[in-house]
């Protein structure tokens, strides 16, 4: 039932154990495995706890256990999410006094209340003229700042941080402003006596870190700890689990750090590759190998690419013979790049196959629209799940509304459109006007679209001096771009209104002043700029891009939610997942590794792993879209090995470095087909052929 390295993470007894798995090497049914074997050699189920990372991973594998349970007639442990387990642990030391009773803000928007407040305070002591413009947007990304500094740093960190410039830190990737408003959250989130659901993990970390006899409290209460995902963990995670464990549970780590691609949410790829082992140097490490998801060809690929990366175990990625024979394309594009998704579809529907079966994985969502718009001029149905249609995202709305005012004015559009336009070309870019007010405007522009300038105008004089100077001054600044659009013909070529207003609005500065992160404002500039590549390729008028963009929304609500569709999704949620045809597009070296822009040895580290999660995601087939690149023809067809000449190249150098011309060629005689062609042997190959004797 088992195999041979599944059977050694199950029997392995005494020590603490990190297991490498590669994706799709049964996880979870080696777990339920060991749990089986534990409770019939007399564990008892009330003392072992096992730890995931997320609810609805917590409830798959609780459902598998409950079968595997009821088999073998014993209770189920306790499977539980770490907030899960960290609420557990609050009401334990609540009960003790050793915290103070807090009130959990179970719902977003009071968690947003509260960053709200935190934020409107930095901006009453502010004495820049750069205040946050509290748009929810912003708001949103202060309440990630504030998890992902509960997640991965400790007070002390941010203090010596903040207190000391240009000190190395994990923090530096977030702006100043935003982390020293964090001090003013904490401040406020004690006074008002709340906790939030990070809370649940860095509260009684903080508690135990600080205090010893809280740290014999929680300690030594378990036999056994499992935890799934464990390349996904964070610091408090990490020193939750270690204080629970104390120096009586055995604990058992299973992850891959080939897949840890979280760390933009504090999680950290060295727990997996090494903490472990220097937090308990007398643990093992013990490998599931074996690949049940996809062929030798794909598996080759795989391993040519993640060798490239050194923050991971020494392990190699072997497909069962009984897999799928994965197939690989790699299909170019000159201009349009949606195009070669809409047809690798359409392929696969001919042959039979269902929508359904076909997810389009992106880097970002910013990648979506050309696949996107080709999709709906050919009339496949699609669902984008983790963001709007490009066409409907705020940043594209406000571009929508601005272009309209070109083309006759907002009342063009449907009532149901209408209140998202004008919502989002108030905030974006910001003019620093309240929340409450912002409703107010879009209720009376709504109702006299027509009116929307004269509006404004008139909400302008209002603001003017005073408190409202700022806000004044900005909405001032924006009524003048928009009569500025009422002078502009319609004919005019829209690729060049749009890149007009992008610098009239000052777009990318407004982007880059009011994201917490630079990846953030960076993914809404290239947003942007995807849009106005559609406009450039479409050769589109300014009248015939606001019609074009107005189908598209209408085509897209027009599609029957429960029909058999194309999903469109990022990366980083299709991990753990898994579908018959993947496609992955964009795959341009100025976009993925993403933007250009990641010259740091990790950060590279950090997109193969993603790159590396997006393939191994086929199962039957594999598409990977890319533009025409003629080094990457003669490096296919001359079966190099090795890096790809960065300085010349247009596509991905992760295609150059997965090998996949070569890796199918050799993949295709693992599986017994006739290969003729050998290609230039590799260690990868060599080390391949090795485990299967060939």
């Amino acid at each position: 039932m088992f195999s041979i390295p599944q059977q050694d993470v199950i029997d392995e007894d005494g020590r603490h154990v990190i297991v490498s798995a590669v994706a799709g090497s049964g996880k979870t049914t080696t777990l339920i495995g060991r749990l089986v074997r534990l409770v019939n050699d007399g564990a008892q189920p009330s003392r072992i706890l096992v730890l995931m990372f997320g609810k609805d991973a917590q409830q798959d594998f609780s459902r598998r256990l409950s079968v595997a349970a009821q088999a073998n007639r014993f209770s189920a442990p306790n499977v539980m999410t770490f907030h899960s387990f960290g609420m557990k642990l609050v009401g334990a030391l609540e009960q003790k006094r050793i915290l103070p009773r807090m009130t959990l803000l179970k719902q977003n928007y009071q968690v947003a209340n509260l960053a709200r407040a935190a934020l409107s305070e930095f901006n009453e002591a502010c004495v820049s003229d750069k205040p946050f413009d509290l748009t929810n947007e912003v708001i949103a990304e202060f309440v990630e700042v504030v998890d992902y500094v509960k997640g991965s740093s400790s007070l002390s960190d941010l203090r010596d941080y903040l207190s000391v410039p240009d000190v190395k830190s994990p923090l530096a990737r977030f702006k100043k402003d935003f982390l020293s408003a964090f001090l003013i959250f904490e401040r406020i989130r004690h006074e008002e006596k709340v906790r939030t659901f990070s809370d649940l993990i860095f509260d009684p970390v903080t508690a135990i870190l600080n205090e010893p006899l809280v740290a014999d409290f929680v300690a030594n209460r378990y036999d056994h700890i499992l935890v799934d995902e464990f390349q996904d963990i964070n610091l408090s995670q990490w020193s939750m689990l270690k204080s629970v464990a104390g120096t009586r549970a055995q604990i058992v780590a299973v992850g891959d750090e080939d897949q840890a691609i979280y760390g933009w949410r504090g999680s950290s790829v060295e727990f997996m590759y090494s903490l472990f082992e220097q937090d308990y140097p007398d643990s093992v490490r013990l490998t599931l190998p074996n690949t049940y998801r996809y062929g030798h060809r794909l598996a080759l690929a795989a391993n040519h690419l993640i060798v490239n990366n050194q923050m991971r175990a020494d392990k190699m990625c072997l497909a069962s013979q009984d897999n799928p024979d994965t197939t690989i394309a790699v299909v170019m594009y000159h201009a349009d790049s949606g195009q070669p998704a809409v047809e690798a579809v359409s392929t696969w529907v001919n042959d039979g196959r269902k929508l359904s079966e076909v997810a389009i994985l992106l880097r970002e969502y910013s990648h979506s629209a050309s696949v996107e718009a080709s999709l709906l001029k050919n009339d496949i149905p699609y669902r984008i799940v983790g963001a709007e249609p490009f066409f409907n995202r705020a940043e594209i709305l406000s571009l929508r509304g601005n272009l309209q005012l070109v083309c006759g004015g907002l009342e063009a559009f449907s009532a149901a459109l209408l209140p998202s336009i004008v919502k989002s070309m108030l905030r974006i870019p910001g003019l620093f006007i309240r929340a409450d007010l912002i409703e107010q405007l879009v209720k009376k522009i709504t109702l006299q679209p027509d009116a929307f300038i004269q509006i404004m105008s008139d909400f302008e004089f209002q603001l003017s001096g005073g408190k409202g100077a700022l806000s004044g001054r900005k909405l001032r600044e924006a009524i003048d771009v928009w009569r500025y659009l009422l002078g502009v013909q319609e004919t005019t070529p829209a690729d060049s209104l749009l890149t007009t207003l992008v610098r009239k609005q000052d777009l990318y500065g407004f982007f880059t002043r009011n994201d917490a992160k630079q990846e953030s404002s960076n993914e809404r500039v290239r947003m942007v700029q995807q849009l106005i590549q559609v406009a450039k390729n479409g050769q589109r008028s300014v009248r015939s891009f606001v019609d074009y963009l107005n189908n598209l929304t209408e085509r897209y609500a027009a599609m029957d939610v429960m029909a058999d569709h194309v999903l469109l999704t990022s990366i980083h949620r299709a991990k753990g997942m898994e579908w018959p045809h993947v496609i992955l597009p964009e795959l341009a070296d100025s976009k993925f590794p993403g933007g250009g822009d990641i010259p740091i040895k990790s950060m590279i580290e950090d997109e193969r792993r993603l790159f590396y999660v997006g393939i191994t995601r086929a199962m039957e087939r594999l598409t990977l879209v890319c533009p025409k690149d003629p080094q990457l023809q003669k490096w296919s067809s001359d079966f190099n090995i090795g890096h790809p000449p960065l300085n010349s190249i247009v596509a991905s150098r992760f295609l150059f470095e997965a090998n996949f011309h070569a890796s199918v060629l050799v993949g295709k005689k693992l599986h017994g087909k006739k290969c003729d062609v050998t290609p230039k042997d590799s260690p990868v190959f060599a080390k391949y052929r090795q485990s299967f004797q060939i």
